[in-house]
């Protein structure tokens, strides 16, 4: 619900760029939740015990 009301805001603000960065980061987080967020999981933990 609260994802809506920033898209009617920045529609609201007729500024194409914002409104495309936001489609873009709402592309990238249901591709994130489809692909299997396991693996992710794992791929940061793999990342955190190189880091430490």
């Amino acid at each position: 619900m609260a994802v809506r009301a920033v898209e009617h805001r920045v529609s609201e603000l007729n500024q194409p760029q914002r409104a495309i960065l936001m489609l873009k980061m709402r592309r990238h987080e249901n591709e994130f939740m489809l692909s299997g967020e396991d693996s992710h999981r794992d791929e940061n933990r793999q990342k955190e015990s190189l880091r430490g």
